[in-house]
């Protein structure tokens, strides 16, 4: 008759530098999908950006001018 320790197997242990290992490996993972994301981001920002001053190069507007004001009199000493 066979005993349970037999179908069982011994977990095998992991050494640190193997879980360092990993660890690094799923981080730079994390880092790199957010540079894509970020540059696909930024692609998508300029094209935008290039299009909105495509559209407005032909419309010059003129900035609005402020009317001075005249000048405050001086109290005359009396």
């Amino acid at each position: 008759m066979r005993s349970i320790s037999d179908f069982t197997v011994a977990p095998r242990s992991r050494s640190a530098t193997t879980k360092a290992e990993q660890t690094t490996a799923v981080a730079q993972s994390i880092i790199q999908e957010e540079v894509s994301a970020r540059d696909k981001k930024t692609a998508r920002l300029r094209e935008m950006r290039l299009a909105m001053a495509e559209k407005t190069a032909g419309e010059v507007k003129a900035a609005p001018t402020r009317a001075k004001r005249a000048p405050r009199k001086k109290p005359v000493a009396s």
